[in-house]
């Protein structure tokens, strides 16, 4: 199924449902740090931010966004969540 990306961090797919992408600044609002913060932990816990697909040129090679439910937005949390403990 073909996605095209849409405003606000949602990705559209070919139906017209709108799938959610989960930002560094979502995570933010959801465990209450600030976004450098959760950046610094991310990479000490050994996640690194997944590649952007489909980059030509001047641009980011890696964002730290996520899919909604996919198993590696999960481990991020986790991480985070052992962090706040």
């Amino acid at each position: 199924m073909a996605k095209v990306k849409s405003q606000k961090g949602k990705a559209a797919t070919a139906a017209g449902a709108e799938a959610k992408t989960v930002t560094v600044k979502d995570l933010a609002e959801e465990f209450g740090m600030e976004a450098r913060q959760i950046r610094v932990i991310l990479r000490s816990a050994g996640h690194r931010a997944p590649a952007v697909e489909g980059r030509v040129g001047f641009g980011p090679k890696a964002k730290y966004e996520w899919p909604e439910g996919c198993d590696e937005i999960e481990a991020v949390r986790k991480s985070l969540a052992d962090f706040q403990a």
